[in-house]
Formats: C-alpha cells, structure tokens, sequence
C-alpha cells in the first residue's frame, strides 16, 4: 500500500533538523545533467556511502522559487539520513538556476510533475541506482506536484511524504495572507484595504488579463515581475484534491 504523510503546520527547517553549519556528511555526492523531454536539468545524487546496500531511492521535489538542487545545503542533512539508511537521494537545480537549461517560471503544476517523471525514467536506467523502492518528498508547492506525479500511473511509489504541503492555491493564499496581517498587528481597516487589493488581483487573473493591466493596480512593494504574473496565471487555480482522490490505496497521516 502506498502512504503519503502530510506534515501540516510544521516549519520546514525545524522539520528536517537543517543545521547551517560546515560537515562532511556520510554519504557520495554526485552531478549528472539529465536530459529530460524539455531541458536538461543539473541533478544532485547522493548515495549511501560504502558498505551500506542500496534500499531504494528517494525523489526530492522543490516548492515554490528559484531553488538549487540541495537548497543551499538545506537538504543535505536529510538526504544523509536517507542514505544511511540505505536510499540514494536526487534532486535538481529548478530550469534556469544554476546549471539546468530553461526557465522554472514557464512551468506549469503538470510540467514540474512531467519533469519528476522523466528524471524517475532517467534513474531507472542507471545500473548503478536502485530504485525497488521509490520514495517521494517534497514541501509546500510539491502538494500540487507530487499527487499527479502519483495519478500519471508512469511510476510506483512506496512512500509519499510531503511536508507543510500547498492544496487550494487560492484558498491557502488567502488565508496565510489574513494570518500574516494579523500577526503584524495590522489594523481591522488594512487587512480590509489589503484583502481588497488582493481580490482585484484575482479578478484579472480570472479575465486572463495582461501584464500592463496588472501593473496599473499592482501594489508598490513586491509587485510581481512579466515571469512571475505569466506563472501565477499558469498556476493559480491548482488545487490537489482531484488528484489525491485518484489515489485511492493510501494512508495518509497528519503531523500537526
């Protein structure tokens, strides 16, 4: 039976016990440029060290941003936990970070899923990588990347974790956007001016308006560049219920 763990609510650095520091971790550190179906993508392969027998491997799958394949180091200390039990860990600078070709923000939820697949084919084929047993891990975006990798069909997975993960774009967008103005202690009448702004926003989203429409009413501090307004147009309507029902032999477990 396949599981997927959901930790909800869990900071993500607190969650893989990320500690900034310089180690020589217990694992063989590998890069590979694998050429999938769109772009070829710079991949991380972490090993476990000599002695230990290859149990499977374990897919990391990136959130949202331009991310390196071990996130600045951040990943690192987990993928050693991984391969000291055994799993080989990949993961892979986003397309257009680092040495990987193309552009993350033309992507959409089913490129990035397409992309998971194709590097899982690509480790398949390598004589020198087990993949019995494939485990899936990824965080916060990964929530809408992750369960269509799984409802493709193209692969089997004995483990799914996904950590802090996105579901309904909209409604999660929302409602981080009400907790963050509360826990600054924003005012009843900002929140309402804020929330307004936000709506108009979704407005043009939902009229598939252009760039220079949204620059008209785009807010003066992080106003989103042409790349990032193209990709949330792209994306913003993903929602990962769909999916999850389609994989029905599963256990899910919450970590609050």
């Amino acid at each position: 039976m396949k599981k997927i763990l959901l930790f909800i609510g869990i900071p993500l650095l607190l969650l893989i016990g990320v500690f900034l520091y310089e180690n020589s971790y217990n694992m063989k550190e590998s890069t590979k440029i694998i050429h999938t179906t769109s772009t070829p993508l710079n991949a991380f392969i972490a090993k476990p060290s000599h002695g230990t027998k290859q149990q499977g491997l374990v897919v990391f799958v990136h959130g949202d941003g331009p991310m390196d394949a071990t996130q600045d180091g951040g990943y690192k200390p987990l993928m050693e936990k991984f391969a000291e039990s055994g799993y080989t860990s990949i993961s892979w600078d986003k397309p257009g970070i680092g040495k990987s070709q193309g552009n993350w923000l033309n992507q959409s939820m089913d490129d990035r899923a397409t992309e998971v697949n194709d590097v899982i084919t690509w480790a398949k084929q390598q004589p020198n990588i087990n993949t019995d047993k494939i485990v899936l891990w990824g965080a916060s975006q990964a929530g809408w990347v992750i369960p269509k990798v799984m409802a493709s069909g193209e692969h089997k997975f004995a483990l799914t974790i996904l950590a802090s993960p996105a579901i309904n774009w909209i409604e999660q967008g929302q409602f981080n956007t009400q907790q963050e103005l509360q826990n600054e202690g924003k005012t009843a009448q900002q929140i309402k001016t804020t929330t307004k702004k936000d709506q108009e926003i979704l407005t043009l989203l939902n009229n598939n308006s252009s760039y220079s429409t949204y620059q008209k009413i785009a807010p003066e501090e992080n106003a989103m560049t042409k790349d990032r307004w193209q990709f949330v147009q792209k994306n913003y309507q993903s929602d990962a219920t769909a999916d999850l029902k389609k994989n029905h032999n599963t256990s899910t477990t919450f970590a609050r």
